[in-house]
C-alpha cells in the first residue's frame, strides 16, 4: 500500500493546500486526521477494467481489479483523544475502521520535524530522482520511541496543527526545522559580516 498518504486537517483552510484541508473535532474532545484515497492504484482499477473488456485478456483485468480495488478504497487517518491520552491509528476499508490504540500518557513534547521523501513511492531518502519536502508531527520524551501523527506537505499547515496539538495535549512543542531556518540565516549573516 501506498505510504504516501498526506492527511487532512479537518479546522483551518488554506486557499493553496487543497490535499491539507481540514481538521475535525470528534465526539470526545480529540482531533481526527483522515487520508485520501491511493490515486496511483485507482490508476490501476481503470486498467483492470479496460482490461475485462478484451475476450483474450479478461481474467488478468478482473485479477487486477480484484488485487487493487481494497487498496483504492483504503483510508489510513489517526484519531487523538486528548481527554484520554491516546492516538488510535486506523485504516479504513470500505468504511469500517481498523487500528489500535496507542497511550502518549508517558510523552513530554510534540515534535515538527521535516525530511525528504521520495514522491512516487514515499520513502525516506535523500537521494532519488524527485524529492519532496515532508513534514511529519510526532509524539517524543526521553527514552521513549516517537510515534508519528501526521505527515503533511506545508510547513505552514504542519506548524498550525502542531501548534494545535500541543496547546490541547499540554505538551512542548519542539519546532525542529524553525531552529535550522534560525540557523541558517545566523550562519548567513556571519558569512556576511566576515567578508565586509
Amino acid at each position: 500500500m501506498a505510504m504516501h498518504f498526506y492527511y487532512f486537517y479537518k479546522r483551518i483552510f488554506f486557499p493553496d493546500i487543497l490535499q491539507t484541508a481540514a481538521m475535525n473535532k470528534s465526539i470526545r474532545q480529540g482531533i481526527t486526521f483522515q487520508g485520501k484515497w491511493n490515486f496511483t492504484s485507482f490508476i490501476f482499477v481503470v486498467a483492470g477494467l479496460v482490461l475485462c473488456f478484451y475476450f483474450h485478456l479478461w481474467f488478468a483485468g478482473a485479477g487486477i481489479v480484484v488485487l487493487f480495488l481494497p487498496v483504492f478504497l483504503a483510508v489510513r487517518g489517526t484519531d487523538i483523544d486528548f481527554s484520554e491520552k491516546t492516538l488510535r491509528k486506523w485504516i479504513s476499508w470500505y468504511g469500517i475502521r481498523f487500528g489500535k490504540n496507542i497511550s502518549f500518557s508517558g510523552y513530554s513534547y510534540v515534535k515538527l520535524r521535516n525530511y525528504y521523501s521520495c514522491h512516487t513511492m514515499g520513502c525516506r531518502s535523500v537521494n532519488g530522482t524527485y524529492t519532496a519536502r515532508t513534514f511529519e508531527i510526532l509524539f517524543g520524551g526521553p527514552d521513549l520511541p516517537g510515534i508519528i501523527i501526521v505527515e503533511i506537505p506545508k510547513y505552514e499547515a504542519a506548524r498550525k496543527i502542531s501548534e494545535d496539538i500541543s496547546d490541547k495535549s499540554g505538551l512542548q512543542l519542539i519546532d525542529s526545522f524553525q531552529d535550522i531556518i534560525l540557523k541558517n540565516k545566523h550562519m548567513a549573516q556571519n558569512i556576511r559580516d566576515l567578508l565586509r
